[in-house]
C-alpha cells in the first residue's frame, strides 16, 4: 500500500485504546497531546502490513506541546505468537505516529489495549 495516498481516517477503537495508554503516562507535553488526541485521524504509517500509524491533528487551533524529544511514551504488548513494542512520535509538538516495533517474523496489528504491559 502506497501509503502517502492513503485517505485520512478515524482511529479505530484499538488505535485509540493505544494512543489513550500512551497519553496517560506522565511526561513534560503529555497535557497538550491529550487536547490534540480528539482530533487525530489516522494512515498507515508503514508499508510492511504492520500497525504503525501516521497521525494527523486536524484542529490547526491544537496547542503544541513541549516534550523533551521526540519519542516520550511507549507501551510494550504482548498476545499469543507476537509481542513488541509501540512508541508514541511527537513531531513540532503535534502527534505524529504509532511505530510498532515487533518480535515475530511476520508484521503484527494494532494489539488490543487488553494486550498492552507497563
Amino acid at each position: 500500500m502506497d501509503t502517502q495516498q492513503a485517505r485520512p481516517r478515524p482511529l479505530t477503537a484499538d488505535e485509540t485504546g493505544v494512543l489513550a495508554a500512551l497519553l496517560a503516562q506522565h511526561f513534560p507535553g503529555v497535557a497538550e497531546l491529550r487536547q490534540q488526541a480528539p482530533h487525530a485521524l489516522a494512515v498507515p504509517g508503514c508499508g510492511c502490513g504492520c500497525g504503525t500509524i501516521s497521525l494527523i491533528v486536524t484542529d490547526p487551533r491544537a496547542p503544541q506541546a513541549r516534550t523533551l524529544d521526540s519519542q516520550p511514551a511507549a507501551v510494550d504488548f504482548s498476545a499469543p505468537g507476537e509481542g513488541g513494542v509501540i512508541t508514541l512520535i511527537v513531531i513540532d509538538g503535534l502527534l505524529d505516529e504509532l511505530r510498532m516495533s515487533y518480535w515475530g517474523e511476520d508484521p503484527t496489528p494494532m494489539p488490543s489495549p487488553e494486550h498492552l504491559t507497563t
